[in-house]
C-alpha cells in the first residue's frame, strides 16, 4: 500500500534528479590555506572591498563573502536577509532595487563609515587583481535559478574556475549550481542555525555529512568548527574533499585546524599570519 508508493516514489525521485557523475575538477588542488571571512570583517566592515583589501595586505590566500540577489537582479555583497545590522536601516536586499542600497553606507563596530554595498563584479574584480581566492557564499531564498545563473556568468566570463568555489549551505542552490556548471568547484556549507530543534538538527547533520556531499558531488565541505570531531574531518579528507571550517579565531582552534584541515576562515588573517 502506502509504503510501496513511498519507496518507489522516493527512489524515482532520486534518479530523476541524480546529477551526472564528474571527476572534482583539477582546481580544488588551489582550495587550501587561510581565508578572511568576510573578507577582514574584524577590522573592516564586513563584505566590502576595504575588507578584501584588508585581507590581501594581512596576507590571507583568499577571502569569503556572501551574495545575494537584489529585487532588480543585481548580485551583491551581503551576509543578512536585511541590511539592519550593518547599516541601521531595515531593508530587504530581495525588497529593494540597487540604485537604493547604493547609498547606504556601512558600520563598523557600530560607527558610520565611507564604504559601500559591492556589486559581485565588483568583489571579483579586485580578488582577480589581488590574486585571491573566493570562497563565494550563495545567500538567500529569493529567485535561486537567476542568483545561480548570474553568478556562474561572471565566473565564466573572467575564467575564475581555477579562483573560485561556489558554496552554500542551501541544497536546492548546490544543486542548481551543479546542474548549470559541472565545472565549477562546489562547496557545501553546514552550520549549526539551520534548525532550532535538536533532533531535526541531528538529522541535517547526518545528511549533511553521509549524503548530501555524495549527491551533490561537492568537492570541499565548510563545517562550522564546532559540531564535527578530528575523525569526521579526516574521513571527508580521504574520501577525496577538501575540508575548509568557520570561524576559526583563537590560537587553540588554529593550531587544531592547521593541523587537521586543508584550510580555514577566520575574521582576523593578520593574527594567524604575523607570527
Amino acid at each position: 500500500g502506502l509504503f510501496w508508493v513511498g519507496l518507489i516514489t522516493l527512489v524515482g525521485g532520486y534518479w530523476y534528479f541524480k546529477l551526472p557523475h564528474r571527476p572534482h575538477p583539477p582546481a580544488l588542488e588551489q582550495v587550501n590555506g587561510i581565508y578572511g571571512h568576510r573578507g577582514s570583517r574584524s577590522t573592516k566592515p564586513e563584505n566590502t572591498l576595504a575588507a578584501i583589501r584588508q585581507a590581501a595586505a594581512d596576507g590571507a590566500v583568499g577571502v569569503e563573502f556572501d551574495v545575494q540577489l537584489t529585487k532588480d537582479g543585481v548580485v551583491v555583497l551581503m551576509h543578512d536577509q536585511d541590511i539592519a545590522r550593518v547599516s541601521g536601516f531595515a531593508h530587504k536586499v530581495s525588497q529593494q532595487v540597487w540604485r537604493k542600497l547604493r547609498r547606504v553606507r556601512l558600520k563598523h563596530e557600530g560607527f558610520a563609515t565611507k564604504e559601500r554595498i559591492p556589486t559581485l563584479e565588483e568583489a571579483l574584480d579586485l580578488c582577480q587583481a589581488l590574486k585571491l581566492k573566493v570562497d563565494l557564499e550563495l545567500k538567500g531564498t529569493y529567485n535561486r535559478k537567476k542568483l545561480v545563473k548570474h553568478v556562474l556568468h561572471l565566473v565564466r566570463e573572467r575564467d575564475l574556475y581555477e579562483q573560485v568555489c561556489i558554496a552554500s549551505q542551501q541544497f536546492l542552490l548546490l544543486y542548481e549550481v551543479r546542474k548549470q556548471d559541472p565545472k565549477v568547484v562546489v562547496g557545501l556549507i553546514i552550520d549549526d542555525d539551520y534548525f532550532t530543534s535538536r533532533q531535526l538538527l541531528r538529522v541535517y547533520y547526518y545528511l549533511a555529512q553521509h549524503w548530501w556531499p555524495t549527491f551533490l558531488q561537492v568537492d570541499v565541505i565548510s563545517p562550522n568548527k564546532n559540531i564535527y570531531s578530528a575523525e569526521d574531518l579526516t574521513r571527508w579528507q580521504e574520501q577525496g574533499y577538501r575540508v575548509l571550517p568557520f570561524t576559526v579565531n583563537t590560537p587553540v582552534e588554529q593550531h587544531y585546524f592547521s593541523l587537521l584541515a586543508d584550510g580555514y576562515i577566520t575574521d582576523d588573517p593578520r593574527k594567524h599570519l604575523e607570527k
